[in-house]
Protein backbone atom coordinates (compact mmCIF):
# COMPACT_ATOMS: atom_id res chain seq x y z
CA UNK A 1 0.00 0.00 0.00
CA UNK A 2 1.15 3.46 -0.29
CA UNK A 3 0.06 7.37 1.18
CA UNK A 4 0.26 10.59 -0.11
CA UNK A 5 3.30 12.78 1.48
CA UNK A 6 1.01 16.04 1.60
CA UNK A 7 4.33 18.50 2.38
CA UNK A 8 6.68 17.13 -0.66
CA UNK A 9 3.22 15.68 -2.88
CA UNK A 10 4.49 12.59 -3.68
CA UNK A 11 3.97 8.65 -2.67
CA UNK A 12 5.67 7.18 -0.20
CA UNK A 13 5.39 3.53 1.33
CA UNK A 14 3.53 2.43 4.13
CA UNK A 15 6.49 2.35 6.60
CA UNK A 16 6.40 6.22 6.92
CA UNK A 17 3.51 6.36 7.88
CA UNK A 18 3.17 6.31 11.73
CA UNK A 19 -0.62 5.47 13.07
CA UNK A 20 -3.12 3.29 11.57
CA UNK A 21 -5.02 6.98 11.39
CA UNK A 22 -2.67 8.25 9.17
CA UNK A 23 -2.47 4.87 6.98
CA UNK A 24 -6.06 5.82 6.35
CA UNK A 25 -6.20 9.53 5.43
CA UNK A 26 -2.81 8.68 3.56
CA UNK A 27 -4.73 6.11 1.15
CA UNK A 28 -7.66 8.02 0.61
CA UNK A 29 -5.27 10.89 -0.65
CA UNK A 30 -3.58 8.72 -2.76
CA UNK A 31 -6.37 7.73 -4.24
CA UNK A 32 -7.39 11.27 -4.55
CA UNK A 33 -4.20 12.02 -6.56
CA UNK A 34 -4.67 9.22 -8.65
CA UNK A 35 -8.03 11.05 -9.77
CA UNK A 36 -6.83 14.84 -9.76
CA UNK A 37 -2.93 14.65 -9.29
CA UNK A 38 -1.53 16.41 -6.35
CA UNK A 39 -4.04 17.65 -3.61
CA UNK A 40 -3.50 20.55 -1.13
CA UNK A 41 -3.07 24.16 -1.59
CA UNK A 42 -0.15 23.96 -4.05
CA UNK A 43 -1.81 23.50 -6.86
CA UNK A 44 -5.62 24.39 -8.46
CA UNK A 45 -7.76 22.22 -9.87
CA UNK A 46 -6.98 19.03 -7.39
CA UNK A 47 -8.41 19.00 -4.25
CA UNK A 48 -10.63 16.66 -3.19
CA UNK A 49 -13.76 19.14 -3.36
CA UNK A 50 -13.73 19.44 -7.03
CA UNK A 51 -16.04 17.33 -8.94
CA UNK A 52 -16.15 15.74 -12.94
CA UNK A 53 -20.50 15.75 -13.41
CA UNK A 54 -21.67 14.21 -16.49
CA UNK A 55 -18.73 14.22 -18.26
CA UNK A 56 -17.67 17.91 -17.61
CA UNK A 57 -14.79 18.50 -15.15
CA UNK A 58 -13.69 22.12 -13.98
CA UNK A 59 -10.74 23.48 -16.12
CA UNK A 60 -8.71 25.52 -12.93
CA UNK A 61 -5.35 27.61 -14.05
CA UNK A 62 -2.74 26.98 -12.33
CA UNK A 63 -2.42 30.06 -10.34
CA UNK A 64 -5.46 29.86 -9.25
CA UNK A 65 -5.75 29.27 -5.50
CA UNK A 66 -8.91 26.94 -4.16
CA UNK A 67 -9.26 26.67 -0.92
CA UNK A 68 -9.56 22.86 0.12
CA UNK A 69 -12.97 23.33 1.77
CA UNK A 70 -14.56 24.64 -1.27
CA UNK A 71 -16.56 22.73 -3.60
CA UNK A 72 -16.15 23.39 -7.41
CA UNK A 73 -18.50 21.21 -9.40
CA UNK A 74 -18.93 20.65 -13.42
CA UNK A 75 -18.38 22.65 -16.17
CA UNK A 76 -16.81 25.28 -14.23
CA UNK A 77 -13.41 27.82 -15.69
CA UNK A 78 -11.62 29.46 -12.94
CA UNK A 79 -9.19 32.16 -14.29
CA UNK A 80 -5.21 33.02 -13.62
CA UNK A 81 -4.55 34.09 -10.68
CA UNK A 82 -7.90 33.58 -8.89
CA UNK A 83 -8.75 33.22 -5.04
CA UNK A 84 -11.78 31.39 -4.16
CA UNK A 85 -12.41 31.22 -0.22
CA UNK A 86 -13.11 28.57 2.46
CA UNK A 87 -16.80 27.21 1.72
CA UNK A 88 -17.48 28.49 -1.21
CA UNK A 89 -19.65 26.66 -3.36
CA UNK A 90 -19.27 26.84 -7.51
CA UNK A 91 -21.75 24.35 -9.19
CA UNK A 92 -22.14 24.15 -12.81
CA UNK A 93 -24.38 20.87 -12.94
CA UNK A 94 -27.10 23.32 -15.13
CA UNK A 95 -24.73 25.74 -16.82
CA UNK A 96 -21.44 26.59 -17.60
CA UNK A 97 -19.73 28.96 -14.73
CA UNK A 98 -16.75 31.65 -15.91
CA UNK A 99 -14.65 33.14 -13.40
CA UNK A 100 -12.14 35.58 -15.18
CA UNK A 101 -8.89 36.29 -14.25
CA UNK A 102 -7.55 38.08 -10.79
CA UNK A 103 -10.86 37.51 -9.65
CA UNK A 104 -11.59 36.40 -5.46
CA UNK A 105 -15.06 34.70 -4.59
CA UNK A 106 -14.06 34.87 -0.77
CA UNK A 107 -15.61 32.61 1.91
CA UNK A 108 -19.12 30.98 1.76
CA UNK A 109 -20.19 32.27 -1.68
CA UNK A 110 -22.58 30.14 -3.51
CA UNK A 111 -22.36 30.49 -7.29
CA UNK A 112 -25.21 28.20 -9.23
CA UNK A 113 -26.81 28.91 -12.41
CA UNK A 114 -30.36 27.31 -13.01
CA UNK A 115 -31.54 24.27 -15.34
CA UNK A 116 -32.85 23.88 -18.90
CA UNK A 117 -36.27 26.29 -18.13
CA UNK A 118 -33.81 29.19 -16.84
CA UNK A 119 -33.07 29.44 -20.83
CA UNK A 120 -29.75 31.25 -19.90
CA UNK A 121 -26.06 30.39 -20.89
CA UNK A 122 -24.36 30.67 -18.25
CA UNK A 123 -23.12 32.72 -15.51
CA UNK A 124 -20.43 34.69 -16.63
CA UNK A 125 -18.12 36.34 -13.67
CA UNK A 126 -15.30 39.00 -14.95
CA UNK A 127 -11.64 39.81 -14.43
CA UNK A 128 -10.97 41.33 -11.07
CA UNK A 129 -14.70 40.86 -9.97
CA UNK A 130 -14.34 40.65 -6.32
CA UNK A 131 -17.59 38.65 -4.56
CA UNK A 132 -17.72 39.07 -0.93
CA UNK A 133 -18.37 36.66 2.02
CA UNK A 134 -21.73 34.47 1.72
CA UNK A 135 -22.69 36.18 -1.64
CA UNK A 136 -25.54 34.09 -3.45
CA UNK A 137 -25.13 34.43 -7.14
CA UNK A 138 -27.37 33.31 -9.88
CA UNK A 139 -26.99 36.47 -12.59
CA UNK A 140 -25.89 35.88 -15.98
CA UNK A 141 -23.24 38.35 -16.04
CA UNK A 142 -21.17 40.57 -13.19
CA UNK A 143 -18.66 42.21 -15.26
CA UNK A 144 -15.26 43.44 -15.11
CA UNK A 145 -13.80 44.95 -11.68
CA UNK A 146 -17.56 44.73 -9.98
CA UNK A 147 -17.48 44.10 -6.39
CA UNK A 148 -20.67 41.87 -5.35
CA UNK A 149 -20.79 42.60 -1.21
CA UNK A 150 -20.91 40.77 1.57
CA UNK A 151 -24.46 39.03 1.81
CA UNK A 152 -25.97 39.97 -1.15
CA UNK A 153 -27.92 38.32 -3.52
CA UNK A 154 -27.37 38.30 -7.30
CA UNK A 155 -30.62 36.88 -8.96
CA UNK A 156 -31.13 34.66 -12.23
CA UNK A 157 -30.81 37.09 -15.49
CA UNK A 158 -29.62 39.80 -13.66
CA UNK A 159 -26.66 41.79 -15.14
CA UNK A 160 -24.00 43.80 -13.16
CA UNK A 161 -21.96 46.26 -14.80
CA UNK A 162 -17.92 47.21 -14.97
CA UNK A 163 -17.06 48.22 -11.43
CA UNK A 164 -20.24 48.57 -9.77
CA UNK A 165 -20.20 48.18 -6.23
CA UNK A 166 -23.15 46.29 -5.17
CA UNK A 167 -23.27 47.09 -1.33
CA UNK A 168 -23.39 44.18 1.30
CA UNK A 169 -27.24 42.58 1.71
CA UNK A 170 -28.73 43.98 -1.55
CA UNK A 171 -30.92 42.18 -3.33
CA UNK A 172 -30.48 42.26 -7.16
CA UNK A 173 -33.79 40.69 -8.87
CA UNK A 174 -34.31 38.64 -11.54
CA UNK A 175 -33.42 40.25 -14.94
CA UNK A 176 -32.55 43.28 -13.14
CA UNK A 177 -30.11 45.31 -15.05
CA UNK A 178 -27.73 47.78 -13.19
CA UNK A 179 -25.52 49.93 -15.02
CA UNK A 180 -21.27 50.16 -14.78
CA UNK A 181 -19.73 52.43 -12.90
CA UNK A 182 -22.46 52.92 -9.51
CA UNK A 183 -22.71 51.75 -5.97
CA UNK A 184 -26.26 49.72 -5.21
CA UNK A 185 -28.04 49.14 -2.16
CA UNK A 186 -31.78 47.84 -0.75
CA UNK A 187 -34.04 45.07 -1.80
CA UNK A 188 -34.74 45.84 -4.23
CA UNK A 189 -31.57 47.38 -5.79
CA UNK A 190 -31.92 51.06 -6.00
CA UNK A 191 -28.86 53.80 -7.61
CA UNK A 192 -27.56 55.30 -4.59
CA UNK A 193 -24.64 57.02 -6.33
CA UNK A 194 -22.40 56.94 -9.01
CA UNK A 195 -18.37 56.10 -8.39
CA UNK A 196 -15.66 58.57 -8.16
CA UNK A 197 -12.31 57.86 -9.91
CA UNK A 198 -10.91 57.98 -6.07
CA UNK A 199 -13.52 54.76 -5.77
CA UNK A 200 -12.61 52.52 -8.83
CA UNK A 201 -8.89 53.15 -7.09
CA UNK A 202 -9.75 52.29 -3.41
CA UNK A 203 -11.43 48.71 -4.66
CA UNK A 204 -8.35 48.21 -7.02
CA UNK A 205 -6.08 47.89 -4.38
CA UNK A 206 -8.32 45.76 -2.23
CA UNK A 207 -8.59 43.48 -5.39
CA UNK A 208 -4.56 43.00 -5.15
CA UNK A 209 -4.67 41.96 -1.86
CA UNK A 210 -6.63 38.97 -3.09
CA UNK A 211 -4.83 38.75 -6.10
CA UNK A 212 -1.71 38.83 -3.78
CA UNK A 213 -2.84 36.21 -1.19
CA UNK A 214 -3.47 33.72 -3.89
CA UNK A 215 -0.09 33.48 -4.24
CA UNK A 216 0.97 33.10 -0.52
CA UNK A 217 -1.36 30.73 -0.21
CA UNK A 218 0.38 28.55 -2.49
CA UNK A 219 3.93 29.62 -2.20
CA UNK A 220 6.59 27.30 -0.48
CA UNK A 221 5.89 27.80 3.43
CA UNK A 222 2.51 29.90 2.67
CA UNK A 223 -0.51 27.89 3.71
CA UNK A 224 -0.22 24.25 4.59
CA UNK A 225 -2.50 21.73 5.96
CA UNK A 226 -1.99 20.20 9.61
CA UNK A 227 -2.95 17.02 10.14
Amino acid sequence: MICFDNINGCVKSVPNCQSLNKLSRCANRAQRFNQFGTLGNKSSGSNNMIYEFEGKRPTIDPSAYISDSAVVIGDVTIGARCYIGSGAVIRADERPIWIGDESAVEDLCVIHVGGPEAKTDGCHIGKRVTIGHGAMVHGNYIRDGANIGMGAIVSLFADIGEYTVVAEGTVVKKHQTIPPRVVVGGAPAKILRELEEKDIYAWERSKQTYIDLAARCKAPGGLERID
